[in-house]
């Protein structure tokens, strides 16, 4: 019998987000007799504790407070110690933090592979020197830098990141729980808030955060309105590492006298049912690597409104599946609203052309596949796994 490769994928917490969802998924869906998988984190905590405790996996805590603190050191020291004494043999960090705290401890327990990742371009973007500094470092201890999108593959280079060293493998999900609305829908979400089976309903699926363009949306809801008077929009989402921002931006619509246009849902686990009963989705977003969000939309056979940043173009393709738009422009971004609004049989076309897309490039499965691929090919690389060569040509 082969043995199965050892693996340790860390995590902040199980909080609601894309990288986190990422993580669940990816996670469930590796080969457990080729993989024996343990999961570390900062904090056992969080809505997706539930799913990954589910798994029967391993979760060993590692509470830190702050990098520039014994306590930091003395946990890092205890991953080492861990990964020696189980001899893990590949560990992937899925974000910063991890980065920072699982790369050196793996590098210190020598005789492992690690897997650094990229996947939040917004990091980077306040000009906190000492942090991109931090990142730069724990790339270059690292065997890999995954990264899930060509915008952040490019970044990386530019930082100076070996090309032999970045590999790409774009974020999946679950095509099947997104679905069109069928023809028999009653409304359920719409009843919910009050809003008219007939009137445009313009959804946003994200964190409340500063990249994501908020605050300058709140300039396009009424230009949208002035043309479209019974249109309503909903934000879905939630802010668990900032609440005060989203008391400021909840704070803000009301300011703006948007409340009877604008609404605020928090987090939900309905979202593929609001998709469904929604007319078009959008991303405001200053900086975005790759959109869960974006993907799900189109998954659920909506047009797309988005700005041109980051990994969106990478999904959205203009004229085709959606609109894309300049980033801290609202009339743009209310213009490509309305203009899809004023015509149903384009939206309907780039709602079909976007779930094509999905299904065909952005799978779950496909990403499973890929990242199985992967650790296959660094182990290889540092000779752990030359038996299993014949199996991962049949992944």
């Amino acid at each position: 019998m082969v043995p199965r490769v050892k693996v340790l994928k860390f995590v902040t917490a199980f909080a609601v987000g894309g990288t986190e969802r990422q993580f669940v998924h990816v996670t469930r869906g590796l080969d457990r007799s080729r993989f024996d998988i343990q999961i570390g984190c900062f904090r056992r905590s969080g809505p997706f504790l539930n799913e990954i405790s589910a798994l029967d996996i391993p979760i060993s805590e590692y509470p830190t407070t702050s990098f520039y603190s014994y306590e930091a050191v003395r946990a890092q020291l205890r991953l080492a110690q861990t990964i020696r004494r189980e001899r893990v043999q590949l560990v992937h960090a899925y974000g910063s933090y991890p980065n920072l705290f699982t790369v050196p401890a793996a590098r210190l327990a020598r005789n492992c592979v690690s897997i650094a990742s990229l996947r939040d371009l917004g990091l980077f973007s306040g000009g906190n020197k000492l942090k991109g500094a931090a990142q730069k470092l724990a790339f270059s201890f690292a065997d890999c830098v995954l990264a899930n999108s060509n915008a952040a593959r490019n970044w990386l280079l530019n930082q100076g990141v070996k090309q032999e060293r970045v590999h790409v493998i774009p974020n999946g999900i679950n095509v099947a729980r997104f679905s069109p609305a069928p023809d028999d829908c009653d409304f359920p979400i719409r009843r919910e808030f009050n809003i008219d089976p007939k009137a445009p309903l313009v959804t946003l699926v994200c964190r409340t955060d500063r990249n994501k363009g908020l605050e300058g949306f709140m300039d396009v809801v009424p230009i949208v309105a002035n043309r479209f008077p019974d249109v309503r929009f909903m934000l879905v989402g939630g802010s668990p590492c900032n609440p005060c921002y989203e008391i400021d931006i909840r704070n803000l619509a009301a300011r703006r006298n948007l409340n009877n246009r604008l609404i605020f849902t928090g987090e939900r686990s309905d979202v593929p049912a609001v998709l469904q009963e929604s007319t078009l989705s959008v991303l405001p977003s200053l900086s975005e690597s790759f959109s869960n969000s974006l993907l799900e939309s189109m998954a659920a056979g909506l047009p797309v409104v988005a700005t041109n940043v980051g990994g969106n173009p990478e999904i959205v393709q203009d004229g085709e599946t959606g609109l894309l738009v300049p980033p801290r422009d609202p009339a743009a971004m209310a213009d490509a609203i309305i203009r899809v609004l004023e015509a149903p049989e384009m939206a309907k076309r780039f709602g079909v052309a976007g779930r094509e897309r999905v299904m065909k490039h952005f799978s779950l499965e496909t990403v499973i596949r890929r990242t199985s691929e992967l650790y296959m090919m660094l182990l290889e690389r540092r000779g752990f796994v030359r038996n299993y060569v014949h199996d991962l040509q049949v992944i």
